[in-house]
């Protein structure tokens, strides 16, 4: 597979991306019961490159199937907008595009902390992170209406952040 940064003309396959890994009815990565609505729109993402996030592709053969961003976070690096598109879920892409966003992380932006944010119900994707090194720490806040990434279905829907030194 081959890592993309995102353009102009790349944007849309970010959107698709990400509504079917985080909204989707597919695949393990689903916030469904969770969050409704859209996890993202092209408005959204290009607001997000603008204001200096880093949007990269995976893409497999012709197919865009993953991707992410990385966003400088209070000391940190943040790696977000983290999905697979679910038929390719399963597979270890997921572990493998991890590893691509640490190396690319250290190598563009120069940070030895990482940091992750996951909706704090979601344990198996918690583990998933903790299995790559990660740590929870005690920092969480609550799910981020303003941003235009959904409405929570539940109650007091916390976000936890998780953090790696490499």
């Amino acid at each position: 597979g081959l890592i993309i940064e995102v353009n102009e003309e790349t944007i849309r396959f970010v959107v698709e991306i990400l509504n079917e890994s985080y909204r989707g009815e597919q695949g393990w990565t689903t916030e469904r019961g969770l969050v409704s609505g859209e996890r993202a729109t092209e408005t959204i993402i290009r607001t997000e490159i603008r204001s200096g996030y880093q949007y990269y592709l995976y893409k497999q053969d012709t197919n865009y199937i993953g991707c992410f961003n990385l966003s400088n976070n209070d000391s940190a690096v943040e790696i977000g907008g983290f999905g697979i598109k679910a038929n390719y879920q399963g597979a270890g892409l997921g572990k493998a595009l991890l590893n691509q966003a640490e190396t690319l992380a250290k190598s563009t932006l120069n940070t030895s902390r990482l940091i992750v944010s996951v909706l704090e119900p979601r344990k198996e994707l918690i583990n998933f992170y903790e299995r790559r090194g990660y740590r929870l720490t005690d920092k969480k806040y609550p799910f981020p209406q303003h941003r235009g990434v959904g409405v929570p279905l539940i109650d007091n829907l916390q976000v936890v952040v998780l953090e790696k030194f490499i």
